[in-house]
């Protein structure tokens, strides 16, 4: 198989290793939490090339940026802005990625998302 990232082989095992590891404790992911998780910025970007959807709802309607914004991965929070994830998070949501970075005084986060 021919490589398409430099890294896909330091990639692929770092996604066994969290997938082990975070299936346990989520019941219902896709890959672009798995990655946001563990903030593998270049994983997104791979993911973000080949069309993944970046505003799916996990169970609690939490989107792949409000993950991003809680677990304080600023490069996925700029990533997924960059290639068009809503700012607004879902509208089931009780909380936006904007509350979630103020309320935590996440202030360069914000500052990504405000801008």
């Amino acid at each position: 198989m021919k490589l398409c990232h430099p890294l896909q082989d330091e990639i692929y095992v770092s996604l066994n290793y969290i997938a082990s590891n975070l299936l346990n404790l989520y019941a219902v992911f896709n890959p672009v939490y798995i990655i946001i998780l563990g903030g593998f910025v270049d994983c997104l970007e791979m993911l973000i090339c080949h069309g993944a959807d970046l505003d799916v709802p996990d169970i609690k309607a939490q989107t792949p940026l409000m993950m991003a914004v809680k677990n304080q991965h600023i490069n996925c929070v700029s990533a997924l802005l960059l290639a068009g994830a809503n700012p607004n998070g879902d509208a089931r949501s009780l909380c936006s990625p904007v509350y979630i970075a103020a309320m935590n005084g996440y202030k360069a986060i914000l500052e990504v998302i405000i801008n």
